[in-house]
């Protein structure tokens, strides 16, 4: 892999460290990426990145992973979430069926619904 603090992959690194909507874990995200880089390309990563952050930007930070488990899960080669969906509250749909269950037994949904 490489010393990856002193080489031209640092600063392709770094540009990815910064474009990445979650900076927490630095060392092993860039373990991570010397990793992927023996399996991709950087121009790859990126553009899988570029396509996923729309999704991950209307996200709650808390539910992004941190750079080192998207690199390693090769999460650059998904494909991107649609736009019209929002990740912000994971658990909006779930409240959403449980509001048509309860509408369909003709009660409100109580608090045990939830």
């Amino acid at each position: 892999m490489g010393d990856l603090f002193n080489t031209p992959a640092a600063d392709k690194f770094e540009e990815f460290w910064q474009a990445y909507p979650r900076n927490a874990g630095k060392v092993a995200a860039r373990k991570a990426y010397a990793k992927a880089l023996a399996r991709t390309q950087h121009d790859a990563i990126m553009f899988g990145l570029s396509q996923q952050l729309p999704a991950m930007q209307a996200t709650e930070q808390r539910y992004i992973p941190h750079a080192s488990t998207w690199l390693n899960a090769e999460r650059y080669d998904d494909d991107p979430e649609p736009a019209h969906v929002s990740q912000a509250d994971p658990h909006a749909d779930a409240t959403a069926r449980q509001i048509d269950v309860a509408s369909r037994a003709n009660r409100s949904p109580g608090q045990d619904c939830f």
